[in-house]
């Protein structure tokens, strides 16, 4: 956590760090895509921030630096968006790295025509989502 990040702090040193309000907007779409998929039957699980999204808001930031050990913060907040079109999107989902697992368990036609689904039903073209 951030009680390294203070421990090895010089004296009226500062740190820097980024957090995301809201799902980046490949989770955004990727999210909207599974719902159109068929879920495991499975016990559900309770409720929980998406990765990535621990840090999500300034009293989640302050109470952890807090916690820490920082007494001064400052948060400035800052926005932009991502415009793609969709086979740009599709494209990603086909060729990115890490959704390879999910390609592998759902079959790659079942997860695009889901993404494909998702970006036209919830997402006109052009897709303009929020980075941050």
């Amino acid at each position: 956590g951030f009680s390294e990040a203070y421990r090895v702090l010089k004296p009226g040193g500062e740190l820097v760090i980024t957090s995301w309000t809201r799902p980046m907007a490949p989770l955004m779409v990727l999210g909207a895509a599974m719902k159109r998929l068929p879920q495991p039957s499975e016990t559900q699980q309770p409720e929980q921030k998406p990765p990535g999204l621990a840090l999500s808001t300034e009293e989640d930031i302050q109470s952890e630096m807090s916690a820490a050990g920082f007494k001064t913060l400052s948060i400035t907040k800052f926005g932009s968006n991502w415009h793609l079109p969709h086979s740009e999107f599709i494209r990603f989902v086909q060729t990115n790295p890490m959704l390879s697992g999910l390609r592998n368990r759902l079959g790659e036609d079942k997860l695009v025509a889901a993404v494909q689904s998702a970006l036209t039903e919830e997402f006109p073209e052009p897709c303009t989502l929020p980075a941050n």
